[in-house]
């Protein structure tokens, strides 16, 4: 639940229950004064209630739980006024009720106004938040290994004839930017992140990681997805991963030797350390990677299959933008 509907239903119901609560004492002893408290009602809690209501916020942060307590605390105040109004109001003496109103209001009407701009503050921060993110929202990155560039482009063009605004290495990554860099960058604006699906991909480490950051945001945050599409279903097979380990601790054994090596020539190993800690990676996310992709409906691209599951893929990333 956003703080919005929190504090926007804290809010409510103490107006509710204030505004019923006069309701009953308009017909009392107290009903030549009561416009007095219907007044302060009304400042205290209309402004309030409007700034939380047309606000647009969709998401919650830990910081926005200080006006939710706030809003409680106003809420409890306003209503202990309230009582204490009548408890002491005297019908021979009409300023009796007009004293304690007066006096809380010094209190109540600065607390109100100060709630009333941190909520106005919030709401215009995560209004600008939200339009940055719905902006990098529209855009798809494409996650391939370069052994499947052709499937790749074909998706690319595909995409593109569609008015996707798309992120690929191919066309995308700068000269001289480092891969790593290019990766978190496009992810981060990415909204989507198309993912082939191949034995090439599922054995690279830099796809790995693609594939592993991904799921990361997935998981903590609700404005990404990841959508597969496969040419070839190798990953499907209950045997893939184990054969796809073996293959990582070959590649591992290779770059340990070659390690050796470079030390035994009293040389620095900074070339392959990056690509082994990659390695080390996915051989450590390679199950969840693969159990994720199972769990989802990944695409067939393959020859007559491949219009079909674009199709679906078009309307999936429509949707989602």
């Amino acid at each position: 639940m956003t703080t919005k509907r929190r504090c926007g239903i804290i809010l409510f119901l103490g107006f509710t229950l204030l505004f019923l609560f006069f309701m009953s004492i308009s017909f009392g002893s107290a009903r030549n004064q009561i416009y007095w408290a219907w007044l302060w009602l009304i400042i205290i809690y209309i402004p309030l209630l409007t700034v939380v209501f047309r606000s647009k916020q969709k998401t919650i942060k830990r910081k926005d739980k200080f006006l939710e307590i706030l809003s409680s605390i106003l809420v409890l105040s306003t209503f202990l006024v309230v009582l204490a109004m009548i408890q002491f109001y005297d019908y021979e003496d009409s300023t009796t009720f007009k004293q304690p109103f007066i006096i809380s209001s010094f209190v109540l009407f600065p607390f109100s106004w100060l709630l009333t701009f941190l909520m106005w503050k919030n709401k215009k921060q995560q209004s600008q938040l939200e339009n940055n993110i719905d902006y990098k929202n529209q855009k798809v990155f494409i996650s391939y290994n370069h052994g499947d560039k052709i499937d790749a482009l074909k998706i690319y063009a595909r995409l593109k004839m569609e008015g996707i605004e798309l992120i690929m290495d191919e066309y995308d990554m700068e000269a001289g930017e480092k891969i790593n860099n290019f990766i978190k960058n496009s992810i981060n604006t990415a909204g989507i992140t198309l993912f082939l699906i191949s034995k090439n991909s599922l054995n690279s480490s830099w796809v790995g990681k693609e594939a592993n950051d991904t799921l990361f945001l997935i998981e903590y945050t609700d404005n990404k997805k990841l959508i597969g599409c496969y040419n070839d279903d190798e990953f499907l097979s209950i045997e893939f991963v184990s054969n796809a380990v073996r293959e990582i601790d070959r590649k591992l054994k290779e770059l340990r030797e070659q390690v050796d090596t470079q030390h035994n020539l009293d040389v620095d190993s900074t070339n392959l350390n990056n690509e082994i800690t990659r390695l080390f990676k996915l051989r450590n996310n390679l199950p969840q990677i693969v159990g994720y992709l199972r769990d989802i409906l990944c695409l067939d691209i393959r020859d007559d299959k491949f219009e079909g599951s674009m199709d679906k893929i078009v309307k999936s990333i429509k949707e989602q933008l």
